[in-house]
């Protein structure tokens, strides 16, 4: 049985910029909304906001995330920053350092495994 999007709550969503909704699998309602500088991939998404953001420079890195994403740990894709309940970088496209403070300093990497951004299973050689 497929859990159904409230038509009320996807409207109001749709009116707050959310160009994509997805019902995850553990119930919770995810989706995709454009922010000031990037695309943000939202889980827990209700009417008061959402739990946890990651951000996309693309939007269809974001929607592809987004749809290929089973909920557990980190979307797939090569996400920037997670903005919240924590603030942190993408360890797959970036070089992190910490300050004395416990604050990030990342750089982005020079080279990106894109296979491992995406998680490609590949098949093995046989």
């Amino acid at each position: 049985m497929t859990q159904q999007i409230d038509r009320d709550l996807a409207t109001y969503l749709a009116a707050q910029g959310y160009v994509a909704l997805r019902v995850m699998p553990d119930l919770h309602l995810a989706g995709v909304s454009r922010f000031l500088f990037t695309y943000g991939l939202c889980t827990k998404v209700d009417w008061e906001g959402y739990g946890a953001r990651w951000c996309f420079k693309d939007p269809m890195d974001a929607v592809r995330a987004l749809a290929e994403w089973d909920g557990q740990g980190d979307p797939p894709g090569p996400w920037i920053k997670q903005k919240c309940p924590v603030e942190r970088s993408n360890p797959l496209t970036h070089d992190i350092r910490l300050n004395s403070d416990g604050s990030e300093w990342a750089t982005p990497k020079a080279e990106v495994d894109m296979d491992a951004v995406w998680r490609v299973k590949r098949e093995a050689a046989e």
